[in-house]
């Protein structure tokens, strides 16, 4: 007998501070994810649950534009890549690798994202 899959159908959430402010980190929803991963200039192919790049890089997607799909502020509100571009680095780099292990993409490397910012 083949097992039920039963998923619980909450996206992830993470608490984010950023300075006095409160915000939310949020795993990508399909629409989202289908965009980010349609943005790769490779093929990317699922191994045990998880894409695997193969060649090439992401066309110009980079952490920033990621993150408005993944953070929102207290209204749910996506925030604004303006905004985000105003952050400190460490700040933008340590949202990002969270946002993609919440969206189950973690095999996404930061060689690749940087790859694709000089292309």
């Amino acid at each position: 007998m083949v097992a039920t899959l039963k998923f619980d159908l909450t996206l992830k959430e993470v608490p984010v501070e950023l300075g006095d402010k409160k915000y939310t980190l949020r795993e990508l929803d399909g629409e989202s994810r289908v965009t980010y991963l349609d943005s790769f200039d490779v093929n990317v192919t699922l191994i045990d649950g998880k894409p695997q790049i193969q060649g090439g890089a992401l066309k110009g997607f980079t952490s920033i534009k990621f993150l408005t799909m993944c953070l929102f502020d207290s209204d749910g509100k996506a925030i604004s890549e303006d905004f985000l571009n105003k952050l400190p680095g460490r700040v933008v780099e340590k949202l990002h690798k969270e946002a993609l292990k919440l969206s189950g993409l973690g095999n996404i490397t930061k060689e690749e994202e940087t790859e694709a910012k000089n292309e």
